[in-house]
């Protein structure tokens, strides 16, 4: 005991040093890890908002697109309805009818805001753009699927069989030309089809533009977060 004692007096300064050589060490280790893990969450999230800029952008021309189309048509609209049998724009009137008797079609590209939902939101250092950025996802594109489906299954449900049953010629955004052009006047079936669905584009186009407002300024915020990091 007493040797082991003697051993001990004598060795502690080497004792003390490997002890704190051994702390440092697994502290070490243990920065080390920390510091890869960082690394490697700051480069999932560098590509990931890449990727979603990328999708974002295309849905924004996506959307321009189908807004483009929404307000000939309620250009076309308007002329149709106010258009009068004797009048010389008769000429004009497939190209009007080619205008309304359409629709789009819209789903937004997720594939990488599934990637980072399966990661988990809170892996964003900008806990506010995460928010916006599952507004978009999980809300507006939502509600804009179902705003843009609403005039698709009206033009199933009452175009279709219209143009089936009396359709000459037909061009997809193009043209329309009916064997009765009086379905057209007179309280006829194709009048009362254009009046049913005027307030669909009217709604569908003020929702196009909240979208659209919302969409560029989620835009600008990614392309900010990716020159900030």
């Amino acid at each position: 005991m007493k040797l082991l004692l003697s051993t001990i007096r004598k060795k502690w300064p080497e004792y003390i040093l490997e002890v704190i050589v051994l702390i440092i060490g697994i502290y070490g280790a243990f920065a080390l890890e920390r510091w890869n893990e960082n690394k490697n969450t700051k480069a999932f999230e560098h590509s990931t908002l890449q990727q979603i800029l990328v999708n974002l952008k295309s849905d924004r021309d996506n959307l321009i697109a189908i807004q483009t189309h929404n307000l000939r048509a309620i250009y076309s609209t308007k002329r149709i309805l106010a258009l009068d049998q004797s009048t010389p724009e008769m000429d004009s009137l497939k190209f009007w009818l080619g205008d309304v008797a359409q629709f789009d079609r819209f789903q937004p590209l997720t594939n990488a805001y599934e990637v980072l939902k399966a990661r988990g939101l809170d892996v964003l250092t900008n806990q506010e753009l995460a928010y916006q950025i599952g507004k978009y996802y999980d809300d507006d594109a939502q509600k804009i699927v179902k705003t843009i489906g609403d005039i698709e299954l009206a033009f199933n449900t009452e175009w279709e069989p219209l143009l089936r049953n009396y359709g000459v010629d037909f061009q997809w955004k193009k043209l329309v030309i009916l064997s009765d052009w009086n379905l057209l006047f007179n309280n006829g079936t194709a009048r009362k089809i254009i009046i049913l669905n005027k307030d669909n584009y009217s709604s569908g186009t003020e929702s196009l533009i909240k979208v659209l407002n919302s969409l560029d300024a989620l835009i600008t915020a990614v392309e900010f977060e990716l020159k900030e990091e």
